[in-house]
């Protein structure tokens, strides 16, 4: 985390206003941030739908909203959508191992303070930075990025 945030700040301008969190603007600048018009758990299906429809695996739907209810718990509904193509992914993680710990891809629906649904994921860019590499070194990502930003806007019906 540590060389993430270093190289982030070294490579990336940040302009920062008074009393503005340095690491919510890092943050802010390594995480994709789409809105959806759909509730956290049809954008959570609809895109599980799209996913599979083109042939990417989904390894696992995680509700950590269902499993803080069954701690006596309670948080807004949350959900993280895990998937990737192991054609793609495993000569990834064979040249950098590392990226076992960040692949599959995991992708976070939410329901924000504001009551909207958000989805986050974590930009190519950014996963090579937090594993010290170069910037082109997860290009391969990039096309799992871009179709995810194309879903989006599919379910948003834009």
């Amino acid at each position: 985390m540590k060389r993430l945030l270093l190289s982030l700040l070294l490579t990336m301008p940040l302009t920062l206003t008074a009393g503005e969190n340095p690491a919510a603007a890092v943050q802010a600048s390594v995480l994709q941030r789409h809105d959806s018009p759909l509730s956290v758990s049809q954008t959570a299906s609809a895109l599980r739908t799209q996913l599979e429809s083109r042939g990417i695996t989904v390894f696992a739907l995680i509700d950590h909203a269902a499993a803080a209810e069954k701690a006596g718990l309670s948080m807004p509904p949350t959900q993280v959508l895990v998937f990737g193509n192991p054609r793609g992914g495993t000569p990834l993680m064979l040249a950098h191992p590392d990226l076992a710990l960040d692949l599959p891809v995991r992708v976070l629906i939410r329901q924000n303070h504001a009551g909207k649904t958000e989805v986050l994921w974590r930009s190519p860019a950014a996963l090579a930075a937090a594993q010290g590499l170069p910037a082109d070194a997860l290009s391969g990502l990039q096309a799992l990025d871009i179709l995810l930003r194309g879903l989006l806007q599919e379910i948003a019906g834009k």
